[in-house]
């Protein structure tokens, strides 16, 4: 969102009565504390709760901060039905799961997220080699987590690079900044976009901001 203009309006959908969300986003927006629109949605579709004319005056910026498909396809299918391709639509990484929704209304509704990991990523090498040389099933999350954390921390221990540069293991970005509570946190997130075919990374996006 940083690169995008204070005076511009950011509208946010949420689910009734999510208040540690919207919190959340109040904090994490405070510059647009005075552009920011809620709407709280208690029905079970947006069009039981919004007109057709109420969406159509949505413009700018679409924040969908939730993690429930349902929800989540709902307003975008919508959005989709009713609104031309000015928008810009930020949910969470978890759209990529969503396959309940066409890759042409992503595209076509500007739709963006942020995530420390390559969309779609491959790991068939890593999961064959795993398992023949431990003989385990590696495609369990802890044990692929476990093991890009290790590797990344070895390869600091062994090459003596810098925490804060940028590695990419097994599809996930990783880039440790010490916060002031004195532990590492990875801040390695890129801002992908859906594209025509593919999910691209926005280049000029500055992690930073």
């Amino acid at each position: 969102l940083n690169n995008k203009s204070y005076s511009d309006t950011v509208f946010v959908f949420l689910k009734k009565d999510d208040e540690k969300q919207k919190k959340v986003i109040n904090n994490y927006l405070k510059e647009w504390n005075n552009n920011i629109i809620y709407h709280e949605i208690e029905k079970s579709t947006i069009s039981e709760q919004m007109s057709d004319n109420e969406i159509k005056k949505i413009t700018d910026v679409v924040l969908i901060p939730s993690d429930d498909p349902v929800f989540v396809s709902d307003i975008i299918s919508r959005l989709h039905a009713l609104k031309d391709s000015t928008l810009t639509i930020f949910c969470t990484e978890n759209i990529t799961k969503f396959n309940l929704i066409p890759h042409k209304e992503l595209f076509e509704l500007n739709v963006h997220f942020l995530s420390e990991h390559e969309p779609f990523y491959e790991n068939e090498k890593y999961i064959k080699s795993f398992y023949d040389y431990f003989s385990i099933n590696p495609q369990s999350k802890y044990v692929l987590q476990g093991y890009k954390c290790g590797t990344y921390f070895l390869n600091l221990f062994l090459e003596n690079i810098n925490s804060s540069s940028e590695e990419n293991i097994l599809g996930t970005y990783f880039k440790f900044y010490l916060q002031k509570n004195n532990f590492f946190r990875n801040e390695a997130f890129k801002l992908w976009r859906y594209d025509e075919y593919e999910i691209n990374e926005v280049i000029q996006f500055n992690e930073s901001q």
